[in-house]
């Protein structure tokens, strides 16, 4: 039995060991595939008792045969006109872009000088050419230069560095060249062009005045014309303009007249032939230095005053804004003994057959802020040396006076005195018209004179181009006209007294606004002015304090503050000094003065709570 039970284990074994052979030989036998599919070795993962092997949370991959499917390639559509058959590349390289070219290595060089065209007369405008360069400059730069009549001595003139350059009354006698300096990366040089020939005068020199002209960018509370003015102004294609003060509003600062829309950017152009001098709003900053700055040398600083040829015409050019005891932001007003002294020397040296004189504030006026005695002395020089014309501003209207006496009498060989307040700031009505008034305007406009060499015409032009108080052929009182000599023995005894021309008594009245120390925090302290003309008011605050008064605030309010006979202004508290307690008595000090130095002192009391 247990013979029989070991032969049928043989059997059983003896066959399991030759199917596990034939199993193996089999897997090295190589597997056809079907057609579509061909034998690739591919990455598989590996398998272990069915499940997938991983090392570290990894599939682990063996690379094993298998079949895959063969993936077909799109044939190519058959050539046909619209679709052309693909042209091969071509095997010879592509030419590179190139690249721009290099900046020169060399710096400008000129081989043809500027020229310069135009008229050489006065008014005129001349041109720059740059000339011709080597080595391709990219950028041209000028220099204006005045030399005198035989080409030599040249100054650069100041501002002038555009290619146009515009001749004023300083450029008559001398000549012009220009320098033009061409750069690109590698440097630059300069050529100069020939000077020009002597300037000369326009056939008879146009002028063109007025004064009281920009306000300051955002204005909205004047009438603010400047740009109308100046095109008015241009349109009379003057040889000089005379700019008669409160040229630039509110404080004349260098930031005001190089403003948005205010004098640099309206009146500005003329600034080649501009002659200037500064009003009482210029002063508005320390000694003026908005308008010498903005000016230069031109304003003459730091006196103001100057006087030049113009024609056969004199000029002189004066500051009405300074005293002996300094310069300020007045409403009346005033010269200086040095002023005064050095006007009758300059006057004394130039005897010409005519002469005009200009300031800012008038001696005579009927506008709202009237005449200012203070100046009295600069036109009794004028008076004595047969002065003719004498321009002011001050007043926001046109006013012209028939000839008179320092005093205001008439007098056929006195001064014509114009007041050309209109530049465009603001406007003035008419008030009580003072003797010798020959006409008047309240219009936006320049006055022009033409000057010939032994009379003038004049003309007042307004914005809308209409033509008032026009007459031509007024004859000077100099040499040639008759009487020069004659007239300075009658006039050695004429005086202009200040009585004379002070005008109706001055009334001024300030009421504060019944209000709150919580309203004055917020929009200020207002008081109700009346005043029959134009006044500058000092107001001082001042808490009382058992029986002394401390001061915490001072104010000044201009002319053009106060504008209409009853208006309103806003006091700005200092906020600190009144919060320190629930009730204040507050003391506030009106002192007024008018263009005639006539004061008024009012003096007002004030409890908030």
């Amino acid at each position: 039995m247990a013979c029989a039970l070991g032969t049928v284990l043989l059997a059983i074994g003896a066959s399991l060991a030759f199917a596990g052979e034939s199993q193996a030989k089999t897997s090295h036998h190589r597997v056809k595939c079907r057609p579509g599919y061909v034998r690739r070795s591919i990455r598989v993962p590996v398998r272990r008792h069915g499940r997938i092997v991983r090392h570290h949370g990894k599939i682990v991959y063996m690379r094993a045969p298998r079949c895959v499917k063969v993936s077909k390639r799109k044939t190519p559509p058959p050539w046909s006109p619209l679709f052309p058959p693909p042209i091969p590349p071509t095997t010879s390289p592509v030419a590179p872009i190139s690249p721009p070219p290099a900046p020169a290595s060399t710096a400008p060089a000129n081989t043809a000088v500027p020229t310069i065209s135009g008229s050489a007369t006065q008014g005129s405008s001349l041109s720059a050419s740059t000339g011709t360069w080597t080595n391709s400059p990219t950028s041209y730069g000028y220099e204006w230069q005045r030399c005198n009549a035989g080409g030599g001595a040249c100054q650069n003139v100041t501002g002038a560095t555009t290619s146009t350059y515009l001749l004023g009354s300083a450029d008559v006698g001398s000549t012009l060249r220009v320098v033009v300096t061409a750069g690109n990366a590698s440097g630059s040089d300069s050529a100069t062009s020939a000077a020009t020939r002597a300037i000369g005068l326009a056939t008879d020199p146009v002028v063109v005045a007025a004064g009281d002209i920009a306000c300051p960018a955002g204005d909205t509370a004047h009438s603010c014309q400047q740009s109308a003015t100046e095109a008015t102004a241009r349109n009379q294609n003057p040889s000089a303009v005379f700019v008669l003060g409160d040229n630039q509003y509110e404080n004349g600062a260098f930031s005001e007249y190089t403003g948005a829309g205010a004098y640099n950017a309206t009146w500005g152009p003329f600034n080649p032939i501009v002659d200037p001098v500064p009003g009482n709003h210029e002063y508005g900053t320390s000694s003026a230095a908005g308008y010498f700055q903005y000016f230069g040398a031109v304003a003459h600083p730091p006196g103001g005053y100057y006087s030049f040829d113009l024609g056969t015409w004199h000029i002189v050019a004066l500051n009405s804004n300074c005293s002996d005891s300094g310069c300020s932001d007045p409403l009346p007003g005033t010269t200086t003994a040095a002023q005064t002294s050095w006007l009758q020397s300059d006057l004394a040296a130039h005897p010409s057959a005519c002469v005009l004189g200009f300031w800012h504030h008038p001696l005579f006026s009927s506008g709202w802020t009237l005449g200012s005695p203070g100046v009295a002395p600069l036109w009794s020089a004028l008076y004595q040396a047969h002065a003719d014309i004498v321009l002011g501003g001050h007043d926001h209207l046109y006013e012209d006076y028939a000839q008179q006496d320092p005093s205001g009498r008439a007098d056929p060989n006195g001064i014509r005195e114009f007041v050309v307040g209109t530049g465009g700031e603001n406007l003035n009505p008419l008030g009580t018209a003072q003797p010798n008034l020959q006409a008047h305007d309240s219009q936006f406009g320049v006055l022009v004179l033409t000057l010939h060499p032994s009379s003038y015409d004049y003309k007042f032009v307004t914005t809308g181009g209409t033509e008032i108080d026009k007459h031509t052929g007024v004859p000077c009182h100099g040499p040639g006209s008759g009487g020069a000599a004659s007239m300075a023995g009658a006039r050695s005894g004429s005086r202009a007294p200040a009585t004379a021309l002070s005008g109706p008594p001055l009334v001024f009245e300030a009421h504060p606004l019944a209000t709150s120390l919580t309203a004055i925090e917020r929009r200020g302290l207002a008081v109700a002015i009346h005043a029959n003309r134009g006044v500058g008011v000092v107001v001082t605050a001042s808490l009382r304090r058992g029986r002394r008064l401390h001061r915490i605030a001072s104010f000044h309010e201009t002319e053009s503050d106060i504008p209409k006979p009853y208006s309103q202004i806003h006091l700005r508290l200092p906020v600190h000094s009144l919060q320190r307690a629930r009730a204040v008595t507050l003391v506030l000090r009106f002192a007024a003065v008018d263009a005639a130095e006539h004061h008024r002192v009012v003096t007002r009391i004030v409890s908030l709570r």
